[in-house]
């Protein structure tokens, strides 16, 4: 059994804006999951990408090894919009981290769900596929 998860905890009442809060793997299976940070984004993704060279092209760096990094880059290219251009089985998480924004993502067909909590202080995802 291949088990894909990860849970995300943000808590937005700490004082240090570009800090990536909490990252806990779920899975004793690392292999698909993928975690991305600079000092303003953080991604977590797990999941497949089918179409990851047609993206790669369009962004004109073919030489990115990560699908968390892809991910990074589409959204810095074209904003929200960019996730209208994958395909695959997926499930992902982008924070910017400076504005406390939280961008969660899955594939259209939910091959890969996804779970969230909003509180009043934090922002919790989780992601499971059995």
């Amino acid at each position: 059994m291949k088990i894909s998860s990860f849970a995300l905890i943000f808590d937005w009442s700490r004082r240090e804006e570009n800090e990536f809060h909490q990252f806990i793997p779920v899975s004793p299976e690392k292999t698909l999951m993928e975690v991305y940070q600079t000092q303003y984004y953080a991604v977590a993704w797990t999941g497949r990408l089918y179409n990851r060279t047609e993206l790669l092209n369009s962004m004109e760096d073919t030489r990115i090894d990560s699908n968390a990094v892809i991910i990074h880059n589409a959204y810095l290219k074209w904003g929200d919009a960019f996730v209208e251009r994958l395909d695959g089985e997926y499930a992902f998480v982008l924070v910017e981290l400076k504005n406390r924004s939280v961008l969660a993502v899955r594939d259209r067909m939910g091959m890969m769900p996804l779970f969230y909590m909003e509180g009043k202080r934090e922002v919790v995802c989780l992601q499971t596929r059995w």
